[in-house]
């Protein structure tokens, strides 16, 4: 409901072409959001999950007159093909399966914050930072190449990295000398376990 009144009230100062600019903008905010809801529903085990999860994006997205619904040109890239990157957004199913790998990155970090490898990072970064650079990093994998952890190849890892992690990812440039050391050690630690 915040989100809405501030949109509302944001919106309300553009003409008509600059409105359908800033919806386009408030998207690229509700997706996130998405996932937030998602992993916190998966989180608590709620029954909301599924089926009855997604029809309430969708009564969101009608609200708030956004999405693929209000937008087509902005989910679909007549250029694209269907090859990775995707561009499209993500299905229900696939949406699912990344709420799976979050939970399961949840325990992953759970354990890695435990592990000898933490412990010798744990002075050069905050464990939320580098919380934070693991998430986007799964999340884009799987988002831009369909593929879970056990399955990702060193050029999907470059691309997310040169391409995603410079343009889409606010951070002032002293955190950007965390995020290899934080990746590296997370994915040893991985790596170690199996």
């Amino acid at each position: 409901m915040a989100m809405e009144l501030v949109f509302s009230d944001i919106s309300d100062q553009f003409g008509d072409s600059d409105k359908k600019a800033l919806t386009r903008e408030f998207q690229d905010v509700l997706e996130p959001l998405e996932g937030v809801a998602i992993y916190a529903f998966d989180d608590a085990g709620n029954s909301k999950q599924g089926p009855d999860f997604d029809a309430m994006l969708v009564e969101v997205e009608d609200d708030f007159k956004i999405g693929a619904a209000y937008y087509p040109e902005y989910y679909t890239d007549p250029d694209a093909d269907d090859k990775p990157p995707y561009k499209k957004p993500l299905d229900a199913t696939q949406k699912r399966t990344l709420a799976n790998i979050k939970s399961d990155l949840a325990n992953w970090l759970a354990d890695f914050k435990e592990s000898d490898e933490w412990r010798m990072l744990n002075d050069a970064v905050s464990f939320d930072d580098a919380d934070w650079y693991i998430h986007i990093l799964v999340e884009q994998l799987y988002t831009q190449y369909h593929i879970a952890p056990k399955d990702w190849g060193v050029e999907m890892v470059r691309a997310v990295m040169t391409d995603y992690f410079v343009s889409n990812v606010g951070m002032t440039a002293d955190k950007y000398k965390d995020v290899a050391p934080s990746l590296l050690t997370f994915v040893g630690f991985m790596k170690s376990h199996g």
